[in-house]
């Protein structure tokens, strides 16, 4: 929840600040890929200027429509976690996913100059850590796991067409999504449950 409501906070202050503060803060905390790389070049390996948008882009959001919807999968998917695993293990899931997010959009020829915001990575993270729970209790766990994650990886892949977006035209990171679903599968034999 606090999560959620950090998201919501810095949304409204951002919009509320006006269009050169949003422009800037978007320059400076969103994930994009081609200045990344440039920044890592330029400094000779890790950079903090660099790294840090790899986590901060997870807080900015395009619209409002997309802050409720990451904010709903967040509180569905994270409370799972964090009721399971505690807070620690839940943040570091969350954080863990969204920076495989920004990697694989990258690697999965994402374009190199988007602008990459949403925490949607890290959410896709929660929810594949979260899959085992979800399902613990059913004889047929593993066949729903396996439908759970055919449906999303398959509404992801629609994404990959050219000119699918987002209603508002915005295009969709399923490049990212994935990154934070696989981060998110394989962190899950290592979350202790309590």
């Amino acid at each position: 929840m606090a999560l959620t409501l950090v998201m919501i906070a810095i949304y409204a202050l951002l919009n509320l600040a006006g269009e050169p503060t949003l422009e800037w803060a978007l320059a400076r905390f969103s994930f994009i890929p081609a200045l990344f790389e440039a920044r890592m070049q330029a400094a000779d390996g890790l950079n903090a200027l660099a790294v840090l948008p790899l986590v901060t882009y997870m807080f900015l959001h395009y619209d409002l429509m997309h802050l409720l919807i990451n904010a709903g999968f967040l509180l569905a998917f994270g409370s799972i976690i964090e009721r399971q695993a505690g807070t620690a293990r839940f943040l570091a899931v969350f954080i863990t996913a969204g920076i495989a997010g920004a990697f694989a959009h990258m690697a999965l020829g994402g374009n190199p100059d988007a602008v990459v915001l949403g925490a949607s990575a890290g959410v896709y993270g929660l929810m594949g850590t979260s899959l085992p729970a979800m399902f613990a209790h059913r004889a047929d766990r593993m066949r729903r796991i396996i439908t759970f994650l055919a449906v999303m990886i398959g509404l992801n892949l629609i994404f990959a067409i050219p000119g699918i977006t987002a209603p508002g035209g915005a295009a969709i990171a399923w490049q990212a999504h994935l990154g934070g679903l696989a981060a998110g599968l394989l962190l899950a034999p290592f979350i202790k449950r309590h």
